[in-house]
């Protein structure tokens, strides 16, 4: 699973994003995928090369 942020998400957050995107993805019966086989990839991607309908999300003060 591969999850992208805004650069700077805290890193309680990150944590938790990490377990519950794991469980729920591990808990996905059409899958059958146990837990210990999900992956998390959580990718800090700056706010000036994330846009949002063409306009960078720092400018848009996200």
């Amino acid at each position: 699973m591969w999850i992208q942020v805004n650069a700077g998400i805290e890193k309680r957050l990150g944590q938790a994003v990490i377990f519950r995107s794991s469980a729920a993805a591990g808990e996905y019966a059409a899958t059958g995928t146990p837990i210990a086989n999900v992956r998390v990839w959580i990718q800090d991607v700056p706010k000036e090369n994330w846009s949002i309908a063409g306009v960078s999300a720092k400018d848009l003060g996200r």
